[in-house]
């Protein structure tokens, strides 16, 4: 769903396409300046969505000021265990409106599933915060994000008082932005396991590393190469490495 990668893009600066899925808990923290003139450090725990690790979740939610639910707007199925994570999120004296609910991959325009409609009826549902369309790859909406949990995190912990809280927010949401398409003529190759469309973008972001851009096009329009796309290749490494 993304959630490791939207973190380590906030606290490191870089998108990993190859980011492994969390075992357990993970813990992250970013420092925010001259809030109201006050100095921040946010912590934000990564906890994986899972359900074996279902026990974990209300020791990680108890004594939380903001919980971020989220899910991938390419795959409507991570959308399903919602109504469960909010309830355990009241068990522990969470309400509903310290929760901000989240679509990733914004940049896979035209592999989107789930509309900005359904976010805001299941936001209105639910009665949470807020909801915010983000994308870790090319940073769509990812720093005001984590800003309008920090705030709303601060004014439900009685460190900001509503009106700081009020404007804080009116100032974020004002620099949140709609998502902007990929030209479609990229959409041109598919994984050669599954069938999914995969984008030149994601292509460079995994093997720039190792290629300059003028060598990463040339591979792209290739008609010789196989391409893969994350979880494919991840496979297909995972197989090798057993035999």
């Amino acid at each position: 769903m993304g959630k490791t990668t939207l973190l380590k893009k906030l606290e490191y600066g870089f998108f990993d396409p190859e980011t492994r899925l969390t075992i357990g808990i993970d813990f992250f923290a970013n420092t925010y300046r001259d809030l109201f003139g006050q100095n921040i450090t946010a912590q934000f725990w990564d906890l994986v969505g899972a359900a074996r690790f279902n026990f974990l979740r209300p020791i990680c939610y108890r004594g939380a000021n903001c919980v971020i639910i989220v899910a991938d707007l390419t795959r409507p199925i991570t959308f399903d265990r919602i109504d469960y994570f909010i309830e355990v999120a009241k068990q522990v004296n969470i309400d509903s409106s310290q929760i901000i609910l989240v679509g990733t991959k914004t940049d896979l325009f035209y592999e989107r599933s789930v509309d900005s409609i359904y976010l805001t009826t299941v936001a209105e549902k639910y009665g949470l915060s807020e909801t915010v369309e983000t994308s870790a790859r090319n940073n769509h909406n990812l720093d005001e994000l984590f800003e309008l949990a920090t705030v709303l995190a601060m004014y439900k912990k009685g460190i900001f008082s509503e009106y700081e809280y009020k404007m804080c927010k009116e100032d974020i949401k004002e620099r949140i932005q709609e998502p902007i398409p990929e030209p479609y003529e990229k959409l041109i190759r598919k994984c050669w396991k599954c069938g999914r469309s995969l984008f030149f973008h994601e292509f460079s972001d995994s093997n720039r590393k190792i290629y300059d851009e003028d060598r990463l096009f040339e591979l792209w329009e290739s008609p010789y190469l196989q391409f893969f796309c994350c979880a494919c290749y991840k496979e297909l490494n995972q197989k090798k490495l057993s035999h």
